[in-house]
């Protein structure tokens, strides 16, 4: 799960289209790029249930709403 975080935390957006990526926990949860950048020790180190699992990675092009950051709050703004 390292390798998506990593992915996500290097490329903000989604091509073709610029849709900003987003990791989802496996608790369903989502994590913005920012986050997935600074809470790094917290990801590499998560186990599965506690918030910091990421299961899958995914762009805002694939949503019908604006999705927030459960870390941080922020709105991932569709482009």
């Amino acid at each position: 799960m390292n390798e998506i975080r990593n992915r996500i935390a290097t490329e903000k957006f989604a091509w073709p289209g610029g849709y900003e990526m987003y990791a989802v926990t496996d608790d369903g949860g989502v994590l913005c790029f920012d986050c997935c950048r600074t809470e790094s020790d917290c990801i590499d180190n998560a186990i599965s249930g506690d918030g910091w699992f990421v299961a899958a990675m995914d762009h805002t092009g694939n949503v019908d709403e604006t999705v927030s950051c459960d870390h941080c709050g922020r709105d991932i703004p569709k482009p």
